[in-house]
């Protein structure tokens, strides 16, 4: 995945009028005296641009408004929010800022005056009861910065949203549903950013932080029926706090699944706005059978309908396309449901099939420009998402074993025409076989290395405390897949030492070419093939386990601090075993 995977997450319509009486020549971040009680005011009646050189000097006679060309932030004395939006109609995007007291009640905001401004951008600083703090908008940038200061620990970014959505570059995404999510919230994994889908596909929210002691929120409101969340609070430790809001038509979709026809091609009546790298997250219900895959799949959305192969659910049609006109696709396997809903969103700028606008920002470049490139690179840890070599360090015919074993079949075939067999050139295959197969056991040996680590901590999480015992015990369970995956595949797939004599049966009978040689390289060849599918298969298993555990311990902790603890530590395990996968892994 290198580091293409910049870029910018969002669509923008059009800007609306200009300012009031702003410049012919406005500067890059617009600076406004508001009136007290017209801070919402659509036609900014009585707002009074203020002139960058004097604008830390400037008496306020209300409040502060900054504006570039993508966002408005208005921040008056008096009130319980600072305001950000989009410039964009009919519906902007929209969410309220509120620094919270020591005992949750929101503080109202007082000494409001601009700290800082220039051709880059502006900083306003103001006081919220004993708390300090500043936010900062740059110039052409879709986010606010939030700086905490003496006092200030906790925010509370208030808008609704349908979905939140925690993106995964190792393994499946958090899709969360408030719907589902406990009355008192759902914690939001240490991972540094978080969407919250809303508008009805238009708006997408964007959070940032920073690598710290950060613990974040996702808190529901409204009744049945009509459940949203309706805020995200976080309890910060002193670093920055981003806040990136989004506006565009079909900037996501959500597509109910439960009438879905399944195994059918299941045209959308949403089509992408813009050339992107998007992914799709498939949620499956309560009663999915979770042996065919994790309850939230996530899929890169193809460029056309295509067959898929997977070394558990084998044959498949790959669930989630657009076809070269722009309509889109999906296909669920009706073995592997029921199904919930799927949600599609711009992950990363498109690779090949056109390039994404330059107006357009995806995730992974307003993780860039908030924390900077070498932060972003170790976040999205760049280095752990590439593949270890199939052959260890020697240079290979195939990067598969059966493509190895069918080649030496199809060579020593040659002799029933009478043709001379290229025995080096079959021993180099046998040997690249060996090889491939000593690598897959390799890193099997490291999962299950790895699910002892997680059975242990289980354990002992589950006997210090009553209350975690039943996330301890589920996550348990997961991780034992692992041995059962193993002790099911091993007779069928031997160890690497029964696939060295077996080769040097192999090798012995292409040299001496005995009567019948030909017919018992075939029955070897068959065997080959099923011991390296049986390989391949406890390898993806191994990797399936690992990426339901990461995902389960997560969606289960809620909001107590021993269950986060825990499923933080559960976690962490799951992400160093998933870096640098064997190629042979799957998805």
């Amino acid at each position: 995945m290198g580091w293409k995977l910049l870029a910018v997450l969002a669509t923008l319509a059009a800007l609306g009028p200009a300012p009031a009486r702003a410049a012919a020549r406005a500067p890059r971040v617009q600076v406004w005296d508001v009136p007290g009680g017209t801070a919402a005011s659509a036609a900014r009646d009585g707002w009074r641009a203020v002139a960058i050189k004097g604008a830390a000097r400037h008496h306020f006679a209300g409040g502060v408004a900054l504006e570039n060309k993508r966002l408005l932030v208005i921040c008056a004395p008096g009130a319980a929010a600072l305001t950000i939006s989009t410039k964009t109609a009919p519906r902007p995007a929209r969410a309220e800022l509120v620094v919270l007291g020591p005992d949750s009640t929101a503080e109202p905001l007082k000494a409001v005056r601009v700290a800082k401004v220039d051709a880059n951008g502006a900083v306003i600083r103001f006081t919220a009861g004993a708390a300090e703090a500043e936010i900062a908008l740059g110039a052409g940038r879709v986010f606010v910065e939030f700086r905490p200061g003496r006092g200030a620990a906790t925010l509370e970014v208030r808008a609704e949203t349908q979905y939140a959505l925690i993106p995964d570059f190792f393994g499946d995404d958090l899709l969360f549903d408030p719907g589902e999510c406990r009355d008192e919230g759902a914690y939001v994994p240490s991972e540094n950013f978080l969407l919250g889908l809303g508008g009805g596909g238009r708006h997408i929210l964007m959070y940032v932080w920073p690598r710290g002691e950060q613990r974040v929120h996702l808190l529901p409101g409204g009744g049945s029926g009509a459940r949203r969340f309706s805020a995200v609070r976080a309890k910060l430790d002193g670093k920055a706090f981003y806040v990136a809001l989004l506006e565009g038509q079909g900037l996501w979709h959500g597509e109910p699944l439960s009438k879905v026809p399944l195994d059918k091609d299941v045209p959308l009546t949403w089509t992408p706005p813009f050339p992107a790298r998007w992914r799709t997250d498939i949620v499956k219900t309560a009663a999915a059978d979770l042996t065919k895959g994790a309850r939230i799949e996530s899929w890169d959305v193809g460029s056309k309908r295509r067959k898929a192969w997977h070394e558990v659910l084998k044959h498949r049609i790959w669930p989630s396309w657009v076809d070269k006109s722009g309509k889109a696709f999906l296909y669920l396997a009706k073995d592997a449901g029921p199904y919930a809903v799927a949600v599609t969103y711009p992950m990363d700028r498109a690779r090949k099939g056109g390039s994404t606008p330059a107006s357009v920002y995806t995730l992974v470049d307003i993780v860039r420009d908030t924390l900077g490139v070498e932060p972003c690179e170790y976040i999205l840890d760049v280095e752990g998402l590439k593949k270890r070599s199939s052959g260890g360090g020697r240079k290979m015919h195939f990067y598969y074993a059966c493509g190895s074993y069918n080649t030496i079949q199809r060579e020593v075939s040659k002799a029933r025409r009478g043709k001379a067999i290229n025995k080096k050139y079959v021993a180099e295959l046998a040997e690249d076989g060996c090889v491939f197969m000593e690598t897959v056991h390799a890193r099997v040996e490291e999962y299950r290395a790895w699910a002892g680590k997680v059975e242990a901590a289980c354990r002992e999480a589950a006997g210090a405390s009553p209350k975690l015992k039943p996330l301890a015990e589920r996550a348990l369970a997961i991780a034992g897949g692992i041995a059962r995956y193993h002790a099911k595949q091993l007779p069928a797939w031997k160890t690497p030492a029964e696939w060295r004599r077996l080769n040097a049966e192999l090798l012995a009978l292409v040299r001496d070419e005995p009567d019948g040689f030909v017919s018992k390289v075939n029955a070897m060849h068959t065997k080959f093939v099923r011991m390296a599918q049986a390989g391949d298969t406890t390898a993806t298993r191994c990797r399936m386990v690992a990426k339901q555990l990461r995902q389960e311990v997560a969606m289960a902790a809620g909001q107590d601090a021993q269950a986060i603890a825990f499923a933080e530590k559960i976690r962490g395990l799951c992400r160093e075993i998933l870096r640098n996968k064997h190629y042979k892994e799957g998805n």
